[in-house]
């Protein structure tokens, strides 16, 4: 069903028309046809699943033309971007608008809807519960998604939306951030911690713990590889030049009257002759092949990555304190 709302440039003839509570205000000509001219243009954005440009016109006709049927189209617009606070707050308000005896039966709809939805948007918010470690957080500002938020709420939880947030803590030249993830209806407690003011800036304070390079598997096992390859390399050399002075050995003695006999007596010889030759082509084989998968796996290893190392520290929140330890 559109979400185009026959009813909406109607109300802002019926709001012209009441006499005093919502939308008692004096009948401006010039206001209400703007109104409705950007209440046909949000519909258009709308339907276009343009839902910024829609929600701004709403917000603006609103403006013009105080009418819970407009609140309810912005609020409808903040859902469809995610921001269910906000919708979910606008949703409240509505809900909570008393009528006159008089007001259009638009206004009532819109009034219940705002009821339902009200109930039916809180239950899909979010929230998190913010701390901050490290040591002198005093004064520290808190921003979600570089918005800032009241430092009363830190420490407690407050409402979100769903979705990725990146939660930012800064003192001075000091800054720490961490990258969330939360569900609809999920709560989560996170701790953001700020490092200490000799730590360089923009150095691994995600978590504030102390890190280490930890290099990629991919690497280790490259390592390894041509350290096999180099092996092999170095074994058929060795075993190489073993079998050619075995064999001329036989060729400088006459043991060997034709190419493939070789007199009893020199039966040892030969056979060691022969092992020598397989195991060194053998040891060429796996070098080469070893080299050139260990060199492979070296130059396409990722970037080292960031861990955590095992400690203690303490950490100070607003109204709070403690230790803790990464093991």
């Amino acid at each position: 069903m559109s979400r185009r709302c026959w009813w909406v440039p109607l109300a802002i003839v019926c709001v012209a028309l009441l006499p005093c509570g919502v939308g008692a205000q004096e009948h401006d000509p010039q206001a209400a046809a703007n109104a409705r001219r950007m209440l046909d243009q949000a519909d258009e954005a709308w339907d276009a699943e343009d839902y910024a440009t829609a929600f701004d016109l709403f917000s603006r006709a609103h403006g013009l033309v105080n009418a819970p049927t407009i609140a309810i189209r912005q609020a409808e617009c903040l859902e469809k971007l995610g921001r269910l606070v906000e919708a979910s707050e606008i949703y409240t308000v509505t809900s909570r608008l008393r009528l006159q005896p008089g007001a259009p039966e638009q206004f009532r709809r819109a009034v219940a809807i705002a009821v339902e939805r009200a109930d039916a948007s809180r239950g899909r918010l979010s929230t998190l519960d913010l701390r901050i470690g490290g040591l002198e957080v005093d004064g520290a500002e808190v921003l979600v998604d570089g918005r800032k938020i009241s430092s009363v709420l830190v420490g407690t939880s407050f409402l979100v939306d769903p979705g990725d947030h990146v939660v930012e803590v800064v003192k001075g030249n000091r800054r720490a951030s961490r990258t969330i993830t939360i569900a609809e209806g999920d709560s989560l407690t996170i701790e953001v911690v700020l490092p200490p003011d000799d730590q360089p800036a923009g150095g691994p304070t995600t978590l504030g713990a102390r890190t280490t390079a930890e290099s990629s598997s991919q690497a280790t096992w490259g390592w390894a590889t041509l350290g096999v390859g180099i092996a092999g390399i170095t074994t058929g050399g060795v075993t190489g030049l073993v079998a050619i002075a075995q064999r001329n050995s036989l060729n400088d003695s006459d043991s060997c009257p034709s190419k493939d006999v070789c007199r009893k007596d020199k039966e040892s010889t030969v056979n060691t002759y022969h092992a020598m030759r397989t195991v060194s082509t053998v040891g060429f084989v796996v070098g080469v092949v070893g080299v050139g998968a260990g060199l492979t796996l070296l130059f396409t290893a990722p970037e080292p990555q960031q861990r955590e190392v095992a400690g203690i520290r303490p950490w100070v929140g607003i109204g709070s304190v403690g230790v803790e330890g990464t093991f």
